[in-house]
């Protein structure tokens, strides 16, 4: 009888989608993939984390326009996202642009019988859409918890205590790092993980160099 070899296929292998984490001896590392592809790392993310929140999130990570994961490849699929979690309260802020001026004054509509604030702004080719959740940084979020994170960094510190009581409304017209708030503001208001913001703090610092 005539050996015949069996077929040898090589396996595929999965590319990496998702967060992962490095443990390491002072810091973990979190590193984000899309089908492969690495969009970012995150080289001092803390060994624990005090601060917990509902709208804190790595998803609320993914909406901030510096990438398009496999699940959310258009621009349109991230803004009904924002919109949607928000609404949800699994997103504390939201910023989003309409083409046109019945779109933004729809959506606000909507968040707005959803019991959230919304306003939208004129742009240049477009209407920008602003909502986000009633109440001050106090009300919404475990205050006390955020300074233990934020304990390497006393000016953060009492920045938190200083504006404890600002609105999130009042993030309408300075909601980014480029129009006057600060990093941990942006991070925490728009839900995005306090690790990574954190991270970027000790990047920066003299902390760990």
């Amino acid at each position: 009888m005539k050996y015949i070899p069996k077929k040898i296929t090589a396996m595929k292998k999965k590319k990496k989608h998702g967060i992962f984490i490095k443990e390491g001896k002072f810091f973990n590392i979190k590193i984000i993939y899309d089908q492969g592809k690495k969009l970012y790392q995150y080289d001092f993310i803390p060994k624990k984390i005090y601060f917990k929140s509902p709208m804190i999130n790595d998803f609320n990570q993914h909406l901030s326009g510096g990438w398009y994961i496999a699940e959310m490849p258009t621009e349109e699929d991230v803004k009904k996202q924002i919109f949607q979690r928000t609404i949800d309260r699994k997103k504390p802020f939201g910023v989003l642009c309409q083409n046109t001026l019945e779109e933004a004054k729809q959506y606000c509509e909507v968040a707005k019988l959803k019991g959230l604030f919304c306003e939208y702004k004129k742009r240049e080719k477009s209407y920008q859409v602003i909502l986000g959740q009633k109440g001050s940084l106090y009300d919404l979020f475990d205050l006390e918890s955020l300074k233990k994170d934020y304990a390497d960094f006393d000016d953060i510190v009492k920045e938190i205590d200083a504006k404890k009581y600002k609105k999130l409304s009042e993030y309408i017209d300075t909601w980014d790092t480029e129009l006057g708030a600060k990093l941990w503001e942006t991070g925490l208001i728009l839900g995005y993980p306090i690790e990574n913001t954190l991270s970027l703090y000790y990047k920066n610092s003299k902390i760990v160099k």
